[in-house]
């Protein structure tokens, strides 16, 4: 499970919405706390949002799927929310901007 609304746990909409490999890293937005992120072993990332803690709806909406050219084992939100950076199995660091599909290489 990765979160519960009072006791109320937290479900995808839909199985489409989940990965199709093992999770290799989950992290809270530091900007929107409704969102977070996932990244796994299929090399994708996905943006998640979950609904408002006053709300009966207990299903999570997938926002953003983006694709790694490689698994990304270390991921963190940038402080404003607008990129991802992922830490990757082949040993570089890519920053994924939110707004442009295409990583850029940073280290």
């Amino acid at each position: 499970m990765i979160k519960s609304v009072g006791s109320v746990p937290l479900l995808p909409e839909n199985e489409q919405q989940c990965h199709s490999e093992a999770l290799a890293k989950v992290t809270w937005s530091k900007s929107n706390l409704r969102q977070f992120a996932t990244s796994s072993w299929d090399s994708s990332i996905r943006i998640y949002e979950v609904p408002a803690f006053d709300s009966e709806d207990n299903k999570f909406t997938l926002a953003q799927t983006i694709q790694s050219p490689n698994p990304c084992l270390g991921l963190d939100w940038c402080l404003k929310g607008e990129a991802i950076y992922g830490g990757c199995i082949d040993n570089t660091v890519l920053k994924f901007d939110v707004n442009n599909p295409h990583p850029i290489v940073v280290g």
